[in-house]
């Protein structure tokens, strides 16, 4: 009986002393400040750990806030938690988010690179429509695609050119840089494979070289067949053009120089040169057109100044060929004056009557 007494009281010192022991652990670590439930955690170590992590919601939710709610790329956020400094959503680079968000309730962050290639002011610019063809004709030349988006509410998507048929492209485009996505339709002459029209080498059948607007010629690319023709009436006291094509280097693509039918600029002089892009037979042959060329010159013909110059007090006349140009009065102040240049081409010039005269009837006389 002696001896189941002194191991009763042996047992109930033991507990005695095990519960001693556990409140004394427990005074020491609240004296550190540290939760019990909550493991500190280095920032610096923090950011390393989670660069892979994703961002949680958990109990612990209210130790940590995040004013754009997450990982949201495109809203810059702010990041705050109590014992840790508050972070902001930064560029890391100019095409580099670092991102802050809360992390089972401690604040880390990844560094992510935008899509859009474009960082700003703590957030990936948003990617509203990216064409990945050159802005220009040559664009139909070659299959690519649109791309829309990623977008805070959108996910992204693609675009591909396609074909409709054996001729018919139907090409995506961004529409005024917006999500939209515009189509068009486009007729290929040497028809569509993969995506794309085949390209057809410029040709002209004058040659397009010097003369060429004495031939009547055609003019063929991708777009067309494009023929030489006279447009009607005469202009400017008998002037007499031609509106002539001929191939010109219009685009690059992947290093290859595009050629397509251009019309050619009248080389004349300010008063010879047209609003569009004809060739002034008189101009230059003293001919009128015909047929979609100028007409071929018989022999020699010059360049004649009846005034011999520009003689402001002299109403003159330039003659070559069946084509002439008479001196006029734009004002009583200013008269136009027609010479031959010394190439041999008629040339005008403004002038301002002197002092004391007037301009009447082509010529500068005494007020």
């Amino acid at each position: 009986m002696t001896t189941s007494k002194s191991n009763y009281s042996f047992a109930f010192i033991a507990i005695v002393a095990i519960v001693a022991i556990a409140g004394l652990v427990v005074m020491f670590i609240k004296g550190t400040g540290i939760e019990p439930t909550q493991e500190a955690i280095p920032e610096e170590l923090a950011e390393q750990e989670n660069l892979l992590g994703e961002a949680t919601t958990d109990g612990a939710s209210s130790l940590c806030q995040d004013s754009d709610g997450g990982k949201d790329y495109y809203t810059k956020g702010t990041t705050t938690r109590k014992g840790q400094p508050t972070k902001t959503d930064t560029c890391a680079t100019k095409s580099n988010l670092r991102e802050y968000f809360c992390n089972k309730g401690t604040i880390s962050s990844q560094v992510i690179a935008c899509k859009s290639g474009k960082c700003k002011d703590g957030a990936c610019e948003q990617i509203l429509c990216k064409d990945a063809d050159p802005n220009n004709l040559a664009a139909i030349f070659i299959a690519s695609t649109v791309t829309v988006g990623p977008t805070k509410t959108t996910p992204e998507k693609v675009y591909k050119d396609y074909c409709k048929n054996k001729n018919v492209l139907v090409e995506y485009s961004c529409d005024g840089g917006s999500t939209a996505v515009g189509t068009a339709e486009i007729y290929c002459f040497g028809g569509c494979f993969e995506g794309a029209c085949k390209y057809i080498p410029c040709t002209d059948s004058d040659g397009g070289g010097e003369g060429q607007e004495l031939i009547k010629g055609i003019c063929k690319d991708s777009f067309g067949n494009y023929t030489d023709f006279c447009l009607l009436g005469s202009f400017d006291n008998q002037r007499y053009p031609v509106l002539e094509n001929y191939c010109a280097p219009s685009y690059s693509l992947k290093g290859q120089e595009l050629y397509f039918c251009r019309q050619k600029y009248n080389l004349g002089g300010a008063a010879f040169s047209f609003s569009n892009s004809e060739i002034d037979c008189a101009y230059f042959y003293g001919t009128e057109c015909s047929d979609g060329a100028c007409g071929k010159p018989s022999g020699s013909v010059l360049c004649s100044d009846s005034d011999s110059g520009k003689i402001p007090a002299i109403k003159g006349t330039v003659t070559k060929g069946i084509a002439k140009w008479e001196d006029y009065c734009h004002n009583t102040t200013w008269i136009h004056e027609y010479y031959c240049s010394a190439q041999g081409y008629p040339a005008e010039e403004q002038i301002i009557c002197p002092e004391g005269k007037t301009c009447v009837d082509g010529a500068c006389v005494k007020s």
